[in-house]
């Protein structure tokens, strides 16, 4: 995989698949399978580019993190929680919580 595609350009793609040998088929879906993967992992995204609007896990630039809310201040992204504080750089929201078997 050389770039990222969008969740469009795999779509596109697999309706080709219906139009061109079986064995080219079975690779292109292991291809796809794997960009589909890649795309459905969480990613972390620049409070530079914009801000949570509801509680997210928060990373500083060393690499700590903790679940907060997120707000600008002097320039600064700041994620807090009720007895803590970071100096936010990015952010990704939380996964759904579990809701058992």
């Amino acid at each position: 995989m050389s770039r990222k595609r969008s969740l469009k350009e795999i779509q596109e793609d697999i309706r080709t698949l219906t139009r061109v040998p079986s064995e080219f088929i079975h690779a292109k879906l292991d291809e796809l399978a794997e960009e589909i993967v890649e795309l459905a992992k969480p990613k972390w995204i620049p409070c530079s580019e914009r801000l949570p609007d509801r509680e997210a896990l928060c990373c500083d630039r060393i690499g700590y993190m903790l679940v907060g809310y997120v707000k600008e201040e002097n320039g600064r992204y700041i994620a807090e929680t009720d007895d803590d504080y970071l100096i936010c750089a990015a952010w990704m929201p939380l996964p759904e919580p579990y809701k058992g078997e």
